[in-house]
């Protein structure tokens, strides 16, 4: 890249010439105004370092010939002065640049590299991205229009109020950001923002005020119209440049999450369908297929061969509706985060009939099932549905990975303003290496039970879910070949405040099981 450096001073021209050869560049050098015109017209460099004072014209001047020229429009200039008033540096920003170095610094010529750098080799703004850029002033929107342009952003141009509206409704999915001079012709600045974010719908793009406005109040109402953010005239192009790369960059973030959550829903609505669709057809054969198996296993002329056959067709149709069932229920839990509509829930007697519901469950395995109490009554607020369900697959795991006569023992319990219900059972037990993904969807922890019994994989995971529907925790203690301790702690309602105390009062204890043959049985 060739840069044209222009100072009056050999020494200067020479220590900064140096400077820019060993980092890379090629230079030119001019020793005045006229000279530096010259240069620019023949060789079109990259860009240019001007001194202010020259002999024949000051530095102004000669970036203004310099600009009028076809080529010069766009070259970037560097001013390094031995005077860097803020007189000069309006002056430079009307000349379309921003960029001033001292020479009164430590090392300026480094300085001057690093500027270099940062327009020559700008750190990359995010790609594919649209900026409107809203300003009366020619050369200030040109000034910035072009560094933009350099960065590999694509830019549109408005000179008014109404100009920046229009181009704005024409290229309304497009647009990412808007740059804005607040004192625009015939529409100002608020009204213009206000017109983006209402009319045309822009809530989310950053809009960027760029104004001479030097008064607190009048900064603060820019932000009260809706202005993202606001950089004041005459500014820095570095610090320009920072501010748009850092609105674009969290833009694109914005719009990619915005891609990926429409993906995630639409993929979520396929399955939703899918499940709905292959749910309902995968059923309809299977109620028909179990339908005719039981009535076939009724006739008294089939052979006791035929009739072991047809019980193996009953499980095996029953364990593919469980799985289809647990499937369905496990993504619609997934999607819903709480319970939406909470009852009183008596956990006692809802109990008492998930173990009458498994007592036949039990009992085919000589399992006694015993409840025990120290309350009478232990409220908790939820879904009784999903209550039920979280107590059947506990109660279920605890017989199936129990032996013949063995036993499940359900306690409850109340703790402060929890509710806590203990399941043990005398089961195998869950191996260590299970334990830390007993809750994960189709994990490795699913084993058949002590009877064969197949499972899905899933019981465990709807439990958790269902669990935490109810702001319950669970945790699980188990130790190989001696059993599994399920624990569950639910808040209280409201209402237990009292029964509490009361429950705590009375000294009895309400023990209820069921024995080997059927039998109940309750002490006091």
């Amino acid at each position: 890249m060739l840069i044209l450096v222009v100072d009056d001073s050999r020494s200067v021209r020479i220590a900064l010439g140096d400077t820019l050869r060993r980092n890379g560049y090629e230079t030119i050098e001019a020793a005045n105004g006229n000279a530096a015109v010259t240069l620019a017209a023949e060789h079109h460099p990259d860009l240019i370092t001007m001194d202010v004072e020259l002999p024949d014209m000051d530095g102004f001047t000669a970036c203004a010939q310099i600009r009028a020229t076809k080529v010069g429009g766009l070259t970037p200039v560097i001013f390094v002065t031995n005077h860097d008033t803020l007189a000069d540096r309006d002056l430079g920003f009307s000349l379309g640049t921003s960029v001033f170095i001292s020479k009164n610094i430590v090392a300026p010529w480094n300085e001057v590299v690093k500027a270099v750098n940062r327009i020559l080799k700008p750190a990359k703004m995010p790609d594919n991205l649209t900026v409107l850029v809203a300003d009366h002033d020619e050369l200030c929107r040109m000034a910035m229009t072009n560094s933009l342009a350099r960065r590999g952003l694509r830019v549109l141009e408005a000179s008014s109020g109404p100009e920046a509206l229009e181009v704005a409704r024409r290229n309304l999915s497009e647009i990412d950001m808007v740059i804005t001079d607040y004192r625009l012709p015939k529409i100002w600045g608020d009204e213009l923002i206000k017109s983006f974010r209402q009319k045309l719908g822009l809530y989310n793009i950053p809009i960027l005020v760029v104004s001479d406005v030097k008064y607190r109040e009048e900064v603060l109402d820019i932000f009260r119209t809706g202005a993202t953010d606001h950089i004041a005239k005459p500014f820095i192009e570095e610090e320009f440049l920072a501010r748009i790369r850092s609105h674009l960059e969290e833009r694109k973030l914005v719009k990619e999450l915005t891609r990926n959550i429409k993906e995630v829903e639409r993929l979520n609505r396929l399955r939703d369908e899918f499940l709905a669709i292959s749910s309902h057809d995968l059923k309809s054969p299977l109620t028909a297929i179990m339908g005719y198996t039981h009535i076939l296993m009724k006739d008294s002329m089939i052979t006791e061969e035929c009739r072991q056959k047809m019980q193996v067709i009953m499980d095996s149709s029953n364990f593919m509706l469980e799985t289809i069932n647990d499937i369905v229920e496990h993504n619609r839990n997934e999607i819903q985060t709480e319970v939406t509509e909470l009852f009183p829930i008596d956990v006692i007697p809802t109990i008492n009939m998930a173990t009458y519901n498994l007592q036949q469950t039990a009992l085919a395995k000589e399992i006694v099932l015993e409840l025990m109490h120290s309350a009478q009554h232990i409220i908790i607020e939820g879904d009784s549905h999903k209550f039920m369900r979280i107590l059947n697959n506990l109660l279920s795991n605890a017989i199936k990975f129990t032996p013949r006569g063995g036993r499940v023992i359900v306690s409850l319990d109340t703790c402060g303003d929890q509710a806590l219900i203990t399941v043990t059972d005398t089961g195998i037990g869950i191996p260590p290496e299970f334990l830390p993904s007993l809750f994960d969807r189709y994990t490795k922890a699913s084993r058949r039970g002590t009877a064969n019994e197949l499972g899905t994989g899933l019981g465990m995971s709807i439990t958790k879910q269902l669990v935490d529907l109810h702001k319950g925790s669970i945790e699980v203690k188990s130790t190989s070949e001696e059993g599994t301790c399920v624990r569950l702690s639910f808040p209280l309602a409201g209402l237990n405040t009292k029964l509490a105390t009361d429950n705590r009062n009375n000294s009895g204890r309400n023990i209820g099981f069921v024995s080997s043959n059927g039998a109940t049985a309750s002490s006091v």
